[in-house]
């Protein structure tokens, strides 16, 4: 199966600090792979150097014939990449629809674009009017991923989807993934709960010291699940 993405030995730092160290990961078209591993160990800094919000010393991202390390962060997105943060950063005082709209503005999509992200998200259909600071949580991480999704993404990188939701709606989440990876969207996940990831990760990367350790199919991971305790230190 071809590349979606190809990280190939990428450097990052903050200040004098380095944070990625020669860290290539390859993302296949379709699929879901999540990038495990501690705190510090570099996950979130992987996903904010693809988008450009980390400046990338030496190695390149590609994405077909486009470097996306030579990129400007505002141009990331027009190349068909969305982001949807750690803690969501919506614009809290604007309503679903403006949210929306927002994400629909940056490659120039318009209603059948909406219409479609929202047939992803039916309860946000009802909470177009609303401020969105005044949603729940899982409500909130919905809209986050639908304003990323207005750009009609080749890739979607989701940093901690899950963190501090209910059950019901971690299931409801996993699910809108699986679905975007049968209409063809290949995403990084990055999470810290195994069992968020294993339902619906195709293959999950164990980033160590701002490395990838150690690439697996999640059918070798279940075989193999001292792996999770080395890496993360989870059993």
């Amino acid at each position: 199966m071809p590349d979606a993405l190809k990280i190939n030995a990428i450097n990052c730092f903050y200040g004098n600090v380095q944070v990625l160290r020669d860290l290539s990961i390859d993302l296949r078209k379709g699929e879901v792979l999540c990038l495990l591993g501690r705190n510090g160990a570099g996950k979130t800094t992987t996903l904010k150097a693809v988008m450009g919000l980390v400046k990338v010393r030496g190695g390149s991202i590609m994405l077909g014939d486009t470097d996306l390390a030579r990129l400007a962060p505002h141009e990331v997105p027009k190349a068909g990449v969305a982001y949807v943060p750690q803690g969501r950063r919506l614009f809290s005082d604007l309503t679903v629809a403006e949210n929306i709209e927002i994400g629909l503005m940056a490659r120039g999509k318009g209603r059948a674009v909406r219409d479609e992200v929202l047939d992803l998200f039916p309860v946000l259909r009802q909470r177009l009017g609303q401020r969105s600071g005044t949603l729940s949580g899982g409500e909130q991480q919905m809209l986050a991923m639908a304003r990323a999704l207005c750009i009609e993404p080749a890739i979607l990188l989701l940093d901690e989807p899950t963190e501090g939701l209910m059950p019901a709606m971690i299931a409801r989440i996993r699910e809108t993934v699986a679905e975007l990876r049968r209409r063809g969207v290949s995403t990084i996940l990055v999470e810290q709960r195994v069992d968020a990831v294993l339902p619906v990760a195709d293959r999950v990367a164990f980033i160590e010291n701002g490395r990838n350790r150690r690439t697996l199919d999640v059918e070798e991971l279940r075989a193999d699940p001292d792996a999770i305790h080395r890496y993360v230190g989870v059993g």
